[in-house]
């Protein structure tokens, strides 16, 4: 019954092994698959199949957390549901999972959500002067979330939680004490899209584009002498092998989300909608202690490898918001338009 299914899923995995997914260099894997139109999986009792992906290895705190989902929701559904996990993008990269929902090719996903309000939110701390733990509760309840929800499905997925946001923070060979000292970073981003390149080059730092696998040796050749990330992505490319320093900038989250295909959701029962709902809140609670517990470990890490952690001055922040907050702001006006940005700024600034 799975036939089709699966080799959507294999061909997949055998095209971006080989790097002929973008051949076109135009056209994203799932979207050149055809909609799935056969029944999906069931159990033999008429239970659900769920595959879940996401972009982290096995040893990852994101598969920790999948995993205690799975050992949840099959365990409260007494087996109705069955969870299988695919890690390390193994169904395909995070760029086509969005596709992969809404064609059904998978049910579920972790990882960065892709809409307006997303990646608004991404940049609150330096559109704003909220605290990460004001910015995690917008994420869980309100007018933010509500939209969140709403722009998920008019792109065709369910949104089932939002979980914990960390702050991204720069590591450095340069140690920065003032808002001059920015001009003496090259520093490495991940895109050179609207928004990355324009807040550091606001701050009067050079920019170059590597993939995070590409991050290590660019540093150690000194081709940038700076890059920013999540503490735990940090740690695990071991990234701070090659700096001195931590910049706590704090000027952007991160934050994970439960995905769905909002077909697949629909197909569900009120019971089952209700099930999984439950089940994604714990799963958020369950990746709020782990956080917790990880960066602590990181820090720890970075610590014993002899970097260097530097708190900037609430002041430096403000100088940083006052130069970059409204290059950001005018680019992500650019690209989706007046009425949405306002409807977000009025709560993160109201």
């Amino acid at each position: 019954m799975r036939k089709k299914m699966v080799g959507a899923a294999f061909l997949a995995a055998v095209l971006l092994g080989t790097g002929c997914a973008g051949a076109s260099g135009e056209t994203y894997l799932f979207d050149a698959i055809q909609k799935q139109t056969e029944t999906r999986a069931e159990l033999p009792d008429g239970g659900r199949v769920i595959l879940l992906t996401h972009s982290m290895p096995e040893s990852s705190a994101a598969h920790r957390v999948a995993e205690k989902f799975k050992t949840l929701l099959e365990e409260r559904s007494g087996g109705h549901f069955r969870v299988d996990i695919f890690p390390d993008d193994t169904l395909g990269y995070v760029t086509d999972n969005d596709a992969a929902l809404i064609n059904g090719s998978i049910e579920m996903r972790i990882g960065a959500g892709g809409t307006l309000s997303v990646m608004t939110m991404l940049w609150a701390p330096t559109l704003s002067r909220l605290s990460l733990p004001e910015i995690a509760d917008l994420l869980q309840e309100g007018e933010i979330r509500r939209i969140m929800e709403r722009e998920c499905e008019e792109k065709g997925t369910k949104l089932l939680a939002a979980f914990p946001p960390q702050y991204r923070v720069a590591t450095s060979n340069v140690k920065v004490q003032s808002f001059e000292d920015f001009s003496r970073l090259t520093m490495r981003i991940f895109s050179s899209n609207a928004t990355e390149g324009p807040y550091w080059q606001s701050l009067g730092a050079k920019t170059a584009v590597y993939d995070i696998h590409q991050v290590f040796a660019a540093l150690q050749q000194g081709l940038v002498n700076s890059q920013e990330n999540t503490l735990p992505i940090i740690v695990s490319s071991g990234i701070h092998r090659q700096q001195r320093y931590l910049l706590k900038t704090n000027h952007k989250i991160y934050f994970d989300c439960m995905l769905m295909g909002k077909e697949f959701y629909d197909l569900l029962d009120a019971d089952e909608q209700a099930l999984l709902n439950e089940v994604a809140a714990e799963t958020a609670d369950y990746a709020a202690e782990m956080d917790e517990a990880e960066q602590k470990r990181c820090e720890r890490t970075l610590e014993a490898a002899g970097v260097e952690s530097l708190e900037l001055s609430e002041e430096l922040r403000e100088q940083m918001r006052e130069a970059a907050g409204p290059v950001v702001e005018a680019a992500l006006r650019s690209q989706y338009g007046d009425d949405k940005m306002d409807r977000i700024l009025s709560v993160l600034t109201p």
